[in-house]
């Protein structure tokens, strides 16, 4: 199989999907490559969104294209799902400064926390491409990079334990379909949205075998944080994972991958 510029495996349409840039209604046309490369994207997106510019419909952007690099022979990284291009009419190829001098230092933040996976066209040597972004790790140290910027909770031995207790009422349940899942949680209303952000609110997520994917949280505070999730069957039982829910959350993106189905519950203390 011919490979993207990254090396990554190109024009299998197996490993691209269309999800939405966590807390927007963005999508790329053409989708991104599942897993944690993709899914760090899509952070680098949310970022973009909510701490560089307004991403607005979504006009504009692009993801998987099986194309050479333009004006080259070799594959474009978009041809693998590990490349965006963000506002193409806004930041044209060729041109410099299409972003200002606060939007670049806040684009090399976001950069950095991402560990150096992902490179800016900005930076090119050459011709410069503002609009493009794409991943220069392997998807391990992408895995790790995800890792890194999610909340403080670790999925598989969380550091909050939640207990689900007699005073605790499901404010929102969602069948997780058989395969691939993608879908938001929006803040309950009326009574109910009293519980959202309290100590008491939790997320549990139960598969009926092993779950694997992303809960990107919207917070009121710090933006968008994830967490990627792995829950898997011990002894049979029912993988499950529990969290307390961020102070100030607003909306859950779940990207997940379920084979054998599940459910996503939201429980809080009503007042």
């Amino acid at each position: 199989m011919a490979s993207s510029q990254n090396g990554y495996p190109a024009g299998d349409r197996s490993l691209i999907h269309n999800p939405r840039v966590p807390g927007t209604s963005i999508t790329f046309p053409g989708g991104l490559r599942r897993g944690p490369t993709g899914d760090l994207l899509l952070w680098v997106a949310a970022q973009l969104h909510h701490r560089v510019e307004d991403g607005g419909t979504g006009y504009g952007m692009w993801g998987y294209a099986y194309r050479a690099i333009r004006g080259a022979t070799s594959l474009s990284n978009h041809a693998s799902g590990t490349a965006i291009d963000w506002h193409a009419p806004r930041h044209p190829l060729g041109k410099s400064g299409t972003f200002n001098a606060a939007q670049v230092r806040e684009i090399r933040k976001i950069l950095a926390e991402a560990g150096g996976c992902i490179r800016w066209g900005g930076d090119y040597t050459g011709r410069k491409d503002e609009m493009h972004f794409e991943a220069v790790a392997s998807e391990a140290a992408c895995a790790r990079a995800l890792a890194a910027v999610s909340g403080s909770t670790t999925p598989e031995q969380p550091a909050r334990p939640a207990t689900p207790g007699d005073d605790l009422v499901i404010l929102d349940k969602t069948f997780l379909a058989v395969g691939h899942n993608d879908f938001r949680l929006t803040v309950p209303v009326g009574t109910a949205s009293a519980a959202w952000g309290l100590s008491t609110a939790v997320l549990s997520i139960v598969g009926n075998g092993p779950v694997t994917g992303t809960v990107y949280v919207q917070d009121d505070k710090r933006g968008i944080v994830n967490w990627p999730i792995k829950v898997t069957n011990a002894g049979g039982i029912c993988a499950r994972f529990w969290d307390y829910l961020p102070n100030g959350t607003t909306q859950l993106g779940i990207v997940l991958d379920a084979p054998n189905g599940g459910t996503v519950t939201i429980e809080g203390k009503a007042k």
